[in-house]
């Protein structure tokens, strides 16, 4: 009987020093942890990214607070795609090392031959710090390797969130603007003016009204387009002996009116807008553009009896009926 009781207890103090071995190995184990930056210079401190897949490569800098592309003559980058790549850096921080030898380097992929990633980042202009993106380990984790650190970690970081093409970086939404700033849209064949509150056709006739839902649907894909790409040099210069396809003036309330030009390429591929207050083409998607190329009078007006028609046709009536 005493056997069977030692037996028992020898069984269950095996299970909880095995529990004990399998959670000490765990990535919940909370007896270990990582307070070391994974980067040797402070996120706020950057004012120069420069991502580089092997193939591609971009810079991203920081002039007067506004995030830029250099490559692509200033233009804006999204700030909330470089917001969430600082974001997810500042938040990195060494743990135990997956791996500190040179052969490591090269099998997972963070080595200066062979990255999935090499970010430089500067600070008053200057590289300050180099770190490498490698394989990953798993869903949002990836092996990384600060320059000057032998060792391999294992790390929360998202790869796609620093991609090296530029059209990943632009701010796409440069041309939007609010539609309740909007005064007056002039197009071929169509006038549209804001009378208190609503945008509504010009120059109606006594037999037509605004359609107003479709006014502001018009007025809508006019104000929320979203760029695809910035067209390059040589794109450019074929686009300034281009005729537009449409052409068209948008008045605000302040800061004067935009020349809108709009041009078809590749047979109607691909389409491109030239505004007057920047001095990029655009390259747009064509679900974005088709509606305002085939805008007509006729879809934003509806058919309405004059005032007092209804009365006088019911007198009419009354006046031709028999007398009993």
């Amino acid at each position: 009987m005493k056997k069977g009781i030692y037996l028992l207890s020898g069984l269950l103090v095996a299970q909880v020093v095995l529990a004990l071995v399998l959670n000490l190995g765990g990535d919940d184990y909370p007896a270990y942890q990582a307070s070391e930056n994974l980067l040797t210079v402070a996120p706020e401190q950057i004012d120069g990214v420069t991502l580089d897949d092997g193939n591609d490569k971009v810079t991203l800098i920081r002039k007067a607070g506004q995030w830029l592309i250099p490559q692509l003559a200033d233009f804006p980058a999204d700030p909330q795609a470089v917001t969430r790549l600082l974001d997810g850096l500042a938040g990195l921080r060494k743990g135990w090392p997956v791996a500190t030898t040179e052969s490591a380097e090269a099998r997972f992929r963070v080595s200066p031959e062979d990255y999935e990633r090499k970010l430089l980042f500067s600070v008053d202009g200057s590289p300050k710090a180099i770190l490498y993106i490698g394989t990953s380990p798993g869903f949002r984790k990836v092996h990384a390797r600060p320059v000057g650190d032998e060792a391999v970690y294992s790390v929360a970081f998202n790869t796609w969130d620093a991609s090296a093409r530029e059209d990943d970086w632009i701010d796409k939404a440069i041309l939007q603007l609010p539609s309740t700033d909007v005064s007056a849209v002039d197009m071929p064949g169509i006038h549209l003016k804001r009378q208190a509150d609503t945008m509504t056709v010009a120059d109606l006739s006594g037999t037509e009204k605004s359609d107003r839902d479709k006014v502001e649907k018009l007025l809508g894909e006019l104000t929320t387009l979203r760029v695809q790409s910035v067209l390059s040099d040589e794109q450019t210069e074929a686009m300034a002996q281009a005729k537009p396809s449409l052409e068209l003036t948008l008045s605000r309330k302040e800061g004067g009116a935009l020349t809108y030009r709009f041009y078809t390429l590749d047979e109607g591929k691909v389409y491109a807008l030239k505004r007057s207050d920047h001095d990029w083409y655009f390259k747009l998607d064509d679900f974005a553009v088709k509606p305002l190329l085939g805008a007509k009078r006729e879809s934003l007006v509806i058919a309405s009896q004059p005032q007092g028609a209804e009365t006088a046709a019911g007198k009419t009536d009354t006046g031709d009926k028999p007398q009993g």
